[in-house]
């Protein structure tokens, strides 16, 4: 049973007020149609100039249906990923929240607050990481660092090193399919790093565009699912932000479904003619698609790793921490990030 509005809403928030908007016409649509729409809408309320200033948080396919590896995307390309908030939202009916406005939150003391900025940002740029390779590659930079250092979790974990890590590296990411006309456009309010990507496939199959992929989506789709196509990994990227869905998560599961097919536990018929294999780029674009619909074996993806394994018979294999998927850090080779997400109050995060 929900519990919620008796029907979809989006919460319209400006300079302080709230309001709760009829949002039956979004219901069904994906999280970059929503953002479109709703801006449209309000535009004459704020004036057409001002309306690209409109902020927009909101749900696709994934969180409707209540897939509890939904995420919630804001501005069309960045996440409240892990946890499954989306699903939260869905179970409420809500679909959006729209924000306008130019109050500020208070600061109990800006000359404290101004020194310290200050001296962040001095740090920031005598520092090599975040001076020159975060701003050139994004944060998917550090694919070829952690895999040369062991702890690359690769195929489900099974290992820490994945032999093709160059080939969907930031290196390779900013060779082959950045867009650098609208990297300063998607990089993130007031960052002076500036890491954000936004990259372009134009090559079929796997045509689109969109941010990312960043260094935790480029393993779990890539390494971790054994898949070094690079326009496959960004393409199912895409998806997942534009369907609703965590790509930590998303990427996590299927590489725990890859393993219990290999393994025989899954009956054929649940996977509908689709070929479920290790490198399968196919595949792995499919199954985004199938779990943020609910689609066939997409049922038992949107559940998670947890509940998908456990089902099948070899819950050992699901890579979690208290039921959620671990991310881009073989705990083997780095002994902190292991009692991090033994201990962590935030659940196999880092």
């Amino acid at each position: 049973m929900r519990v919620g509005a008796e029907k979809p809403v989006y919460l319209w928030l400006r300079d302080g007020k709230a309001e709760l908007r009829d949002a039956k016409h979004l219901w069904g649509k994906d999280t970059h149609d929503t953002t479109d729409i709703i801006i449209e809408e309000l535009a004459p309320e704020v004036g057409k100039d001002e309306a690209k200033s409109i902020s927009v948080a909101c749900i696709g396919p994934a969180g409707e249906r209540l897939a509890k590896i939904a995420c919630i995307i804001n501005d069309k390309n960045r996440a409240a990923g892990r946890g499954g908030h989306g699903a939260v939202w869905g179970s409420k009916n809500l679909k959006a929240i729209a924000a306008y406005g130019n109050m500020k939150p208070p600061v109990a003391n800006e000359e404290m607050l101004e020194e310290v900025a200050v001296k962040s940002l001095d740090l920031i740029k005598k520092a090599p990481v975040t001076s020159q390779a975060l701003p050139k590659y994004g944060t998917a930079v550090l694919v070829n660092i952690i895999n040369a250092h062991g702890v690359f979790p690769t195929r489900n974990f099974r290992a820490g090193v994945f032999p093709e890590a160059d080939k969907i590296s930031g290196e390779r990411i900013a060779d082959e399919i950045m867009d650098w006309r609208l990297a300063e456009e998607e990089a993130c309010w007031g960052c002076e790093i500036k890491c954000a990507r936004y990259t372009r496939i134009a090559k079929p199959p796997f045509t689109g565009e969109g941010g990312g992929p960043e260094y935790e989506t480029v393993w779990a789709l890539g390494a971790d699912t054994g898949t070094n196509d690079l326009a496959a990994v960004a393409k199912a990227n895409f998806l997942c932000n534009e369907l609703g869905i965590d790509t930590i998560s998303m990427g996590a599961t299927i590489a725990t479904l890859m393993e219990l097919v290999e393994l025989g536990k899954i009956p054929k018929e649940k996977l509908r003619g689709l070929r479920v294999e290790w490198d399968n780029g196919e595949a792995l674009v499919e199954l985004v698609w199938r779990t943020a619909y609910k689609s066939g074996i997409g049922e038992d993806l949107a559940e998670g790793a947890t509940r998908l394994a456990k089902k099948y018979g070899a819950p050992e294999l699901a890579m979690v921490v208290r039921s959620q998927e671990l991310p881009a850090y073989d705990p083997r080779g780095v002994q902190g990030h292991g009692l991090a997400y033994a201990t962590s109050n935030r659940v196999g995060v880092t």
